[in-house]
């Protein structure tokens, strides 16, 4: 059984919700409620699916270590269950959920309203960053 390292997953009520999933064997999970189809015209359109994580990509070990690595020098296993974001970087108080593995097991937080600010911030963004530079560079 593969075990989670990393998840975060956005929610706001002017948009669909979005996120990531990342495990320890690589496997990468996209959060849809649509999917992109091609139609007889050869145009894409978006199709609704049951909202939900579903298989998005696939990383190997020199970007599964990538990926440890940045989660590690991130700092987010000792960041606090709740952070409090800034109410000025949006008007829809969107909230979001991250979850990372610790040796003591998962550890879930929750930020309201999202966007986190200051340092925490900037540390959950460059995360998220990077983790979806590596997942990006593993579909190419």
């Amino acid at each position: 059984m593969t075990d989670l390292l990393f998840s975060y997953l956005v929610r706001d009520s002017t948009s669909d919700p979005y996120g990531q999933r990342l495990y320890d064997d690589g496997k990468v999970e996209s959060y849809r409620v649509s999917r992109l189809v091609k139609s007889a015209s050869g145009a894409y359109q978006e199709q609704p699916v049951t909202p939900g994580w579903y298989p998005a990509a696939t990383l190997n070990e020199d970007q599964l270590a990538q990926s440890r690595a940045a989660i590690e020098a991130s700092g987010v296993r000792g960041m606090p269950a709740k952070v409090t974001g800034s109410a000025n970087n949006t008007s829809d108080l969107a909230s979001g959920e991250i979850e990372v593995m610790t040796g003591d097991g998962l550890h879930k937080m929750t930020v309201k309203p999202w966007y986190p600010g200051g340092d925490t911030g900037r540390r959950l963004f460059h995360l998220i960053s990077q983790l979806n530079n590596l997942i990006t560079q593993s579909l190419a």
